[in-house]
């Protein structure tokens, strides 16, 4: 008769799904960073009507 092991397996599932779901808000914080950075270091975030008025 095989051992009953399927808590185990929920629990590693569980594991896999936490790891997993942390692993993409982390990709997804950094690219949050990342495009601030590159508009900081671009001044696109400036309103396109101060870009105007500079421009002038």
């Amino acid at each position: 008769m095989p051992p009953e092991n399927s808590g185990y397996a929920y629990a590693a599932y569980a594991a896999e799904i936490t790891v997993y779901t942390v692993y993409v808000i982390s990709v997804w914080w950094r690219g949050r960073t990342l495009a601030a950075r590159i508009r900081a270091a671009t001044g696109a975030d400036r309103s396109r009507s101060e870009r105007d008025v500079t421009a002038a």
